[in-house]
């Protein structure tokens, strides 16, 4: 089968075409990149809790990108229902947790958006001190380390 040459309208239509088709590919490449990248972006990392006192605790983390989370905590696994907000967006966090009781464990995880991160599956922990003692009640565990997995 022979063609008829291409002239000027036709061959100008090819170049649109073909350009348009390369800027839909390299867009739609761009867009799914920026999708799929934010949640890792935004996930907390090198959760450290320091400062622990009888009715305070600082907890601290990293992230990629700014972001501002929630701290959701409570003295029951199943049941983070107090929660201490950051002030605003950042890459480096700390929320200082407060209005504690002595002497007890806590449980928290990080809300970053509608995405939940704890301790792979499972909230973090600490415990405040007993009033009157420079020692916390337990020991926070190696866990604390972990890399934040985000819930369903």
């Amino acid at each position: 089968m022979k063609f008829p040459p291409l002239k000027g309208p036709a061959l100008a239509k090819i170049g649109i075409g073909i350009t348009a088709g390369v800027v839909v590919v390299v867009g739609g490449f761009l867009l799914v990149q920026n999708v799929f990248t934010k949640a890792s972006d935004s996930a907390p990392r090198d959760l450290i809790i320091n400062g622990i006192t009888t009715n305070s605790a600082k907890l601290s983390w990293t992230t990629d990108q700014e972001t501002q989370g929630v701290i959701e905590y409570g003295s029951s696994p199943t049941s983070l229902n107090l929660f201490a907000p950051e002030p605003q967006k950042q890459k480096n966090h700390t929320v200082e947790v407060t209005l504690l009781s002595p002497a007890t464990s806590y449980y928290f995880q990080i809300r970053i958006g509608e995405t939940k991160y704890d301790n792979g599956g499972v909230p973090w922990t600490f415990s405040t001190k007993l009033a009157g003692s420079d020692v916390p009640l337990a020991t926070p565990s190696a866990a604390l380390s972990a890399t934040p997995v985000p819930t369903v």
